[in-house]
């Protein structure tokens, strides 16, 4: 990979020249040749190491068996371990994603560099020492981040790199070796042909990059070294501990409440096993219901709750008793549900995802989904079908309700106490609960098939909604009180849908700064109700097409608190948003 420094001097952008340098990536990762000597760490007993060095044991995996036990391709990552580990003169910062900012130190003189989105910027002088050091630790610490599996075998030997230095004080030759040709090889094998193209590499001063880490210091998105690798429970933790705190270029403040983020909810390996359709429901749906069915693919960027853990298992659990019940019987009939039937209501303020999860429950079960949108307008035909007159003629036609209820399928009822709790009685009262009766037409007995499950949701505190029957809700005994997602949990659902996760942090911190100001300034937990995800999502959207942050929130978030209450919207947006930091 060739990396080209493009130079700019500091004046304005349309007068910007530029000036290009080549470096060879494969020069810093192979820097040593058949007839030199190089220090390799220069704490160590012997400060230089011949390339004929051995690999000690366990050799690099990724080592052709030819080439094992042959020359170490020593590169220039011993100067910046040394860097780090004895002399101090190096600092690092990072985020989660991989992006990385650090400086080194030399005669006095801080020099700045940030590894961002596979781009790098740096003031130092192409082919230096220096450049060298904050390339290779930029590179390393964001590859051991963002493709951990990839580059275990380097984590691995950084780890054994900085506990042999904290027992000895020093690192020997044939560990140093040994971290450098780990590093090789695992760049090689992850870079593949990209080796020979370009990597940008652009002026730290004159690129504006530095507001761009500014910001994610402010909005707690960097972290030390040793506290993103914290996951791990490595010494690669002590790596970090070697790295100094203080900084030139830009101001760093960290506290752990900050960035601390709780464990995910849901475990990675549920989640493969839902994509993998281990909780599918094996039944033979008709090729109209199939189309119902949604893709495993509506998982991938989906953030998984609670709730959607609970209905898998649930769904899991209860319809293949009924299916292996159907397999004996022979036949389907409401005989064969038993006490197997599910009918759960999810409780929320709008935007918490409750349509979403029933959604993702369909991806993970297979089973059809459906999708009812009730109102004070609803009536018993909502449910049961009707008769309509059709080019001079009567014609039937059946509901979303009623075609899930009679051959199969998740039923969504949204939002079902808007509407009048006697007709939903009148209606489903016997249609959920045994005897599984609907009246189809108002006339015509239909059973619920056995394999149907009803979900119906309600918006807390929505405008409108009246209280619903206690007759219904007890036939549905399993409530799922879905709250506002954590911190981390909100941040994950917005960068889900593409957007950068810098954006993403900065309009949950507006977000949580209205909702206090509207629940503990203005006291109206009605006006909370107002502001919700969506509207995150709106403010991204608009910050997408270049739109600044914070007229994207007005529009949005301030919008919403206006449609109820101009003036308070007003208040909102002076006393919150205009002073906040984005």
């Amino acid at each position: 990979m060739t990396i080209g420094v493009r130079a700019f001097d500091n004046k304005a952008p349309d007068s910007r020249k530029e000036t290009q340098q080549k470096m060879e990536f494969n020069t810093l990762l192979f820097a040593v040749r058949s007839s030199e000597s190089v220090p390799v760490c220069e704490c160590a007993a012997d400060p230089s190491v011949h390339p004929n060095v051995e690999i000690p044991t366990p050799s690099v995996s990724s080592r052709r068996s030819a080439r094992s036990g042959r020359k170490a391709k020593i590169s220039a990552l011993h100067h910046a371990v040394s860097s780090v580990l004895k002399e101090s003169t190096m600092a690092a910062i990072m985020t989660k994603e991989g992006s990385v900012y650090c400086e080194v130190t030399k005669d006095g003189e801080a020099h700045p560099a940030v590894f961002h989105e596979n781009v790098f910027y740096t003031d130092v002088p192409d082919g230096t020492h220096r450049f060298k050091k904050l390339f290779f630790t930029s590179f390393l610490l964001s590859k051991a981040v963002t493709a951990e599996a990839t580059y275990s075998e380097t984590i691995g030997a950084l780890a054994l790199a900085t506990d042999e230095f904290d027992a000895n004080g020093h690192i020997s030759k044939e560990t140093m070796a040994y971290l450098c040709d780990c590093l090789y090889y695992d760049a090689r094998a992850d870079l593949g042909t990209a080796m020979t193209e370009d990597m940008p590499v652009l002026s730290f001063s004159a690129s504006g990059i530095q507001d761009t880490v500014t910001q994610a210091i402010r909005i707690g998105n960097m972290l030390p070294v040793g506290n993103v690798f914290r996951k791990t429970g490595s010494s690669l933790e002590k790596f970090g501990d070697h790295c100094s705190n203080t900084f030139r270029h830009i101001s760093y403040t960290y506290t752990a409440d900050d960035t601390a983020s709780a464990a995910p909810a849901v475990s990675e390996s549920f989640m493969d096993e839902c994509k993998n359709g281990v909780y599918e429901i094996g039944f033979d749906w008709s090729a109209e219901q199939q189309t119902h069915i949604r893709p495993y693919s509506f998982l991938d960027n989906f953030i998984p709750n609670e709730a959607f853990v609970d209905m898998v298992n649930l769904v899991n659990y209860d319809l293949n008793q009924v299916v292996d019940r159907i397999n004996i019987a022979g036949q389907i009939d409401t005989g064969v549900i038993g006490d197997n039937y599910l009918n759960v209501i999810m409780l929320g303020k709008p935007g918490t995802g409750k349509t979403t999860t029933a959604e993702a429950l369909s991806a993970a079960t297979g089973l059809p989904i459906y999708t009812v949108k009730a109102s004070k307008n609803t009536e018993e035909d909502t449910f049961e079908g009707m008769t309509k007159v059709v080019a001079g003629g009567f014609n039937f036609q059946a509901t979303p309700f009623l075609e899930a209820f009679q051959n199969g399928g998740i039923i969504v009822i949204e939002e079902f106490n808007l509407a009048d709790p006697g007709v939903m009685q009148g209606a489903l009262g016997q249609a959920i609960e045994y005897p599984f009766v609907l009246m189809k037409d108002g006339y015509e007995e239909v059973h619920r098939h056995p394999l149907c499950v009803i979900i119906s949701t309600m918006n807390d505190g929505a405008q409108g909604a009246r209280v619903p029957s206690e007759a219904y809700t007890s036939r549905s005994p399993i409530t799922f009180i879905m709250d506002d997602p954590t911190k981390e949990e909100f941040i994950n659902i917005l960068h889900s849908k593409g957007y950068a996760k810098k954006d993403c942090r900065s309009v949950y911190k507006a977000y949580t700064k209205i909702l206090k100001y509207l629940s503990d300034e203005a006291g109206s937990e009605e006006m909370v109700m107002q502001v919700t995800l969506r509207h995150c999502l709106g403010a991204l959207k608009l910050m997408r097409i270049n739109t600044p942050i914070k007229k994207a929130i007005y529009k949005t978030m301030i919008g919403a608190i206006a449609i109820k209450d101009k003036a308070l919207a007003k208040e909102v947006y002076d006393s919150v948003i205009t002073p906040l930091p984005l």
